[in-house]
């Protein structure tokens, strides 16, 4: 799933929310860094990063724990950064 457009909050649907999701992580796409933060998870709105990654192809991509079911996350990052979001299942 590849999250990003004009807007800095990014809401990213899960493409199956009645499966519990251990985790969701993100990675780079682009030579450049993307920068992303405030990471949120929801229904039950809970924060899931505390502090600003950055992201790239050299970078190792950034896995968040979640521990439960997630409709979708929002995902604060600068205007016009592109990135890959993976929802990961138990």
């Amino acid at each position: 799933m590849r999250g990003g457009n004009s807007r800095r909050t990014r809401i990213i649907e899960n493409p199956y929310p009645n499966r519990p999701v251990t985790g969701v992580s993100f990675t780079g796409i682009d030579h450049d860094a993307t920068y992303i933060n405030d990471v949120i998870t929801y229904p039950r709105k809970r924060l899931i990063s505390y502090t600003g990654y950055s992201l790239s192809l050299h970078h190792p991509n950034q896995f968040f724990n979640t521990r439960g079911y997630v409709d979708y996350i929002s995902v604060k990052a600068k205007r016009k950064e592109y990135f890959t979001v993976t929802f990961h299942y138990e």
